[in-house]
């Protein structure tokens, strides 16, 4: 079958029918990039491309796109050149959305072990051609930095300096905040 695409674009550089990137794991308030597409011109001259999100503007989660997965080469514009390819890397720091932040301002704990997952969907437009665009799906699921502490000599925990449970709850609750904000 002839493949009649001006430009491809190969998920995680494997496989064009790969319908998403699938990024498990994420701590909000840290950054990733160990996932990448390949931009692959089929065309005999230099094509320019240009990446957009749907990123929500109420959601503070930042998507940017480089060259390098070591340093943040980004671009406003990619040339890729004739019959060549070119990988991206997609660089991705999540933040709770605006009703999870919101319970966090208000003082409300949210279990580290719960999972918000974002659906990002990463337009891949060609200047040269006009009304096509290829769609790359990235599914992200986040949580909350957390701390756990177990310790399981009780005897230490006796006398005048005795953690309470709610004070071991206090001091996980304090862990994590300060991660987060740090």
């Amino acid at each position: 079958m002839e493949n009649n695409h001006v430009f491809d674009i190969y998920v995680n550089g494997v496989d064009p029918d790969q319908p998403y990137i699938e990024m498990l794991n994420l701590f909000h308030g840290s950054e990733y990039s160990a996932r990448s597409m390949v931009v692959h011109n089929r065309e005999t001259i230099p094509l320019e491309f240009t990446f957009q999100t749907n990123l929500d503007y109420d959601d503070g989660t930042e998507m940017a796109f480089s060259t390098s997965r070591t340093s943040a080469k980004l671009f406003k514009t990619l040339v890729v050149d004739p019959q060549s390819n070119v990988r991206v890397y997609i660089r991705l720091r999540p933040l709770p959305s605006r009703e999870i932040q919101q319970a966090l301002d208000r003082g409300i704990p949210r279990d580290p072990s719960e999972v918000e997952e974002k659906n990002i969907e990463i337009y891949v437009n060609c200047r040269l051609v006009k009304d096509y665009q290829q769609t790359v799906k990235v599914k992200a699921e986040c949580r909350m930095p957390s701390l756990r502490v177990h310790y399981s000599d009780n005897g230490a925990l006796m006398g005048k300096n005795r953690l309470t449970c709610c004070g071991i709850i206090d001091l996980f609750i304090h862990l994590r905040m300060e991660l987060f904000v740090n």
